[in-house]
């Protein structure tokens, strides 16, 4: 029986496998430096490469299965070379971006912080360098300038249907594209994994800049923030989750002086 290997989390493993062929085994992974997933039970869990034995007895497990593809899609952890080279036909990853621009972590969030006007959903191989990889197909997500991330993911999760539902089937009999990224005319752009410290504002910033950082790090991210300073010296860090206007951005802006 044909089988395919499937790294991620919750939703990007739910979505993935509807477009799994019901003749193929599929052995979910997870990562470890996640919390246990909720809409299925992984195969194997992921350890870190240094955790030996356990990485050690988790790659051979991989390897004992001999599986055809790996996929991958919205997983948190580095994918070593030797686990990517197991699978007989590629490993393909789906990322939330239009590759090459926006290779790496939390692309949605990055795009809108960076005050893009699309995005898009992008199906490579997947190389030792992260989201480096051919691409196989693409499509553009727009951004409205009202989206939040999650409402810029939710687009991106439809436009991965659509390019699952066309291409899976292309890539399991070897009929897909296989395009260099060299070969398009964007240039590569990579951003860092998002930290907490990266929500950080001041009023003194252009109001677009506040309002798009805001939108881009709406409940469940932790949000954007400000700090400021009480009377006896104490200062306070007031976090804004929830999505305000750009308006309401101005009228803060002009009620500290800055306007």
């Amino acid at each position: 029986m044909s089988s395919v290997v499937i790294f991620g989390d919750d939703y990007g493993v739910q979505q993935l496998i509807p477009h799994i062929p019901s003749d193929y085994k599929i052995f979910p992974v997870s990562s470890s430096i996640r919390s246990s997933p909720k809409t299925f039970y992984p195969a194997f869990v992921q350890p870190s490469k240094h955790m030996q034995p356990y990485y050690k007895t988790f790659k051979e497990s991989l390897s004992a299965i001999e599986p055809d593809f790996i996929f991958s899609h919205s997983y948190s952890m580095f994918i070593p070379g030797e686990i990517l080279s197991i699978p007989k036909n590629g490993a393909i990853n789906v990322h939330f971006s239009y590759l090459p621009k926006y290779r790496g972590a939390n692309p949605i969030q990055w795009a809108i912080i960076n005050g893009e006007t699309k995005t898009g959903v992008t199906l490579h191989y997947m190389t030792e360098e992260i989201d480096a990889g051919d691409i196989i197909a693409r499509c553009e997500v727009p951004i409205l300038i009202t989206d939040t991330w999650v409402d810029v993911t939710q687009k991106c999760k439809d436009a991965a249907d659509k390019l699952l539902k066309i291409n899976i089937p292309k890539i399991l009999n070897g009929t897909n594209k296989k395009i260099p990224q060299e070969d398009f005319p964007e240039k590569p752009t990579r951003f860092p994994r998002r930290k907490p410290e990266d929500g950080y504002f001041t009023w003194g910033s252009p109001s677009v800049d506040i309002y798009n950082k805001i939108r881009a790090l709406v409940k469940p991210h932790p949000g954007a923030f400000y700090c400021c300073n009480s009377l006896d010296g104490v200062q306070t860090k007031i976090v804004i989750d929830e999505y305000k206007t750009l308006e309401w951005v101005k009228h803060m802006k002009v009620e500290r002086g800055y306007i």
